[in-house]
């Protein structure tokens, strides 16, 4: 009995009602209840961040796992991350679970089956986009994804919002290259994005045009130069 009134005394996670009672329709991962229940009792309310180094033996995972479960939640539009600056001046991740609390509370009521459905359809199909991406990069990769990378990833889906096929013809131009890593990708979705390129027919149509420019000027060359060859060319209009 004293064990037991300690463990009481020791505190308690408060789980939203709803939130158990929709756990199959939000299509909830057993992980990733479990990382939502440790962000209940752990996230601190001011920062809403919490210290990788001690959840991971916590929970027992690996910090690959922990960076997968949190890039689940995130494109599954439950849990927001972003940059905050702390009283000293330093920037740090905030968690929030606030779009999560959101949705639910946008349906707490019954709402017609229609829209539902039609939502459910499109975030299934959008999620399954996602997935087909992250499993191309692994391809060309040939390896799993680090959790930096794929933190890299969902920053580009999620912040960036760079568009998935955009993503795809970025990482097809760096096996051209044979820079298969992810710095040099994020390079070329920067630089896109500088020349105001969005979709991936104007990326296209960029990648075409410089290739057109380049082989204008190849027979040029004189008997003594030689192209370079150190680093792999970047397909950005506007860099010649």
């Amino acid at each position: 009995m004293p064990s037991s009134f300690n463990m009481y005394q020791a505190g308690y996670t408060l789980v939203p009602n709803q939130l158990l009672e929709r756990y199959g329709q939000l299509k909830l991962t057993a992980q990733e209840f479990v990382l939502i229940t440790y962000l209940l009792n752990n996230a601190n309310p001011d920062q809403g961040s919490f210290d990788f180094q001690k959840v991971t033996p916590q929970l027992g995972w690996t910090m690959d796992q922990l960076f997968e479960v949190i890039n689940s939640l995130s494109n599954k539009n439950y849990l927001s991350i972003d940059l905050v600056q702390g009283p000293d001046g330093k920037q740090s991740d905030y968690y929030s679970l606030k779009p999560l609390f959101d949705q639910l509370s946008k349906t707490s009521k019954v709402a017609t089956a229609q829209p539902e459905d039609t939502r459910a359809t499109s975030d299934t199909h959008h999620q399954a986009q996602i997935r087909q991406l992250m499993a191309d990069f692994e391809q060309e990769f040939g390896r799993g994804l680090s959790g930096m990378e794929i933190e890299m990833l969902n920053q580009w889906i999620r912040q960036d919002r760079y568009d998935l096929a955009l993503i795809r013809i970025a990482l097809r131009e760096a096996v051209i290259h044979n820079a298969i890593n992810i710095k040099y990708i994020d390079t070329i979705l920067l630089n896109w994005q500088k020349e105001n390129i969005q979709t991936a027919n104007e990326a296209e149509r960029a990648i075409q045009a410089r290739r057109q420019r380049q082989s204008g000027t190849s027979g040029r060359l004189s008997p003594v130069q030689k192209p370079r060859q150190d680093y792999p060319e970047i397909p950005l209009p506007g860099f010649d």
